[in-house]
């Protein structure tokens, strides 16, 4: 999930989880469909100066244009890439937990309210997952850039490289990491995965003995 379908679900949960029915009905699968094409547009459009600006520099891949660095140092990554989503995502996490607990406190919930409260739980994790790296990234980043025209030995900026490759690393894992926290947080998601897996087993089996 890119960061900003992220931020999307985490306002969709928000509405979904809210008594108001004003804001329950910004849930809905037309806001769905927009959000999709809006993160795909987005998505598809970030990377375009890429192209342009990025090449071979004294042996490295990197920034060939030195304003462009900049402007990606400094205001891209720390902004749009950390700032604003880690800003909607504590916000709105935020709101929806609360949502949440003023909804346990009532009477019994349908089978469809407790998925849809199972799902903004899910959601919590991976945002409490996110932010977490985010926030470990761009610590590392920004100690790099203080530290960036001083002369260090050769071991130090060895172990820099490495923290900030696992840094890194760790903040990508909050994508390909979503599977375990589903599994982890998630009954139904667990019963649907065991369904699933129980069904290709019959399946090669069926295979296998024919």
């Amino acid at each position: 999930m890119s960061i900003l379908m992220l931020c999307f679900a985490t306002v969709d949960r928000y509405c979904s989880t809210s008594r108001d029915v004003r804001r329950r009905n910004w849930s809905s699968l037309k806001v769905t469909k927009i959000s999709i094409l809006i993160a795909l547009i987005v998505s598809f459009s970030f990377p375009i100066p890429d192209f342009f600006y990025v090449g071979i520099k004294q042996g490295h891949c990197g920034y060939i244009s030195i304003g462009y660095d900049k402007y990606f140092t400094y205001f891209v990554a720390p902004v749009l890439l950390a700032i604003f989503p880690v800003s909607i995502l504590s916000i709105f996490g935020f709101l929806t937990r609360r949502n949440l607990r003023k909804c346990t406190a009532t009477a019994q919930k349908t089978a469809a309210q407790r998925i849809n409260h199972e799902l903004s739980r899910m959601l919590l994790m991976q945002i409490v997952w996110f932010l977490i790296s985010t926030l470990t990234l761009f610590g590392v980043k920004l100690y790099s850039t203080i530290v960036l025209n001083r002369r260090q030995a050769t071991e130090t900026t060895a172990i820099e490289s490495l923290i900030q490759s696992i840094a890194f690393l760790f903040y990508r894992s909050y994508q390909s990491g979503s599977f375990y926290v589903y599994v982890l947080t998630s009954a139904t998601y667990r019963s649907g995965l065991k369904k699933i897996l129980r069904e290709i087993y019959r399946r090669i089996s069926r295979t296998a003995s024919t």
